[in-house]
């Protein structure tokens, strides 16, 4: 039931699962996603290790993929709302140029420069 359930919110990603025993009968599961797609990709800070530890008969549990589920839903708002506020930035930077190309009646930009030099000559 673990993998089913696995598959079903990693859509979109892989994930790297590192699992270690330590000393004290405990185990530290290490799952770390990363975006299948490049665009989502481009800043891995965003994906920060998520490490559970405890013991074998605790990490079998259902908690352990509802923790999961959370935290990764947590990572994809995360990054959706970055990649939506980039697209803002864009959009408001075109629309302030399309502003101002309206209002004076030159474009920006190296265009503009090449226009400047045709009227001189």
């Amino acid at each position: 039931m673990f993998w089913q359930n696995v598959s079903e919110f990693i859509k979109g990603y892989d994930l790297s699962i590192t699992v270690k025993k330590n000393d004290n009968d405990t185990l530290t599961l290490l799952f770390v996603p990363k975006p299948i797609s490049e665009k989502e990709n481009k800043d891995k800070s965003l994906f920060i290790p998520l490490a559970i530890t405890g013991s074998p008969k605790e990490l079998d549990s259902k908690e352990l993929v509802d923790k999961l589920k959370v935290a990764f839903r947590a990572t994809k708002d995360s990054i959706d709302n970055i990649n939506l506020y980039q697209s803002g930035l864009v959009k408001a930077e075109k629309d302030k140029k399309d502003k101002i190309e309206k209002t004076t009646g030159k474009t920006t930009g190296k265009k503009s420069e090449d226009k400047k030099q045709t009227k001189l000559i």
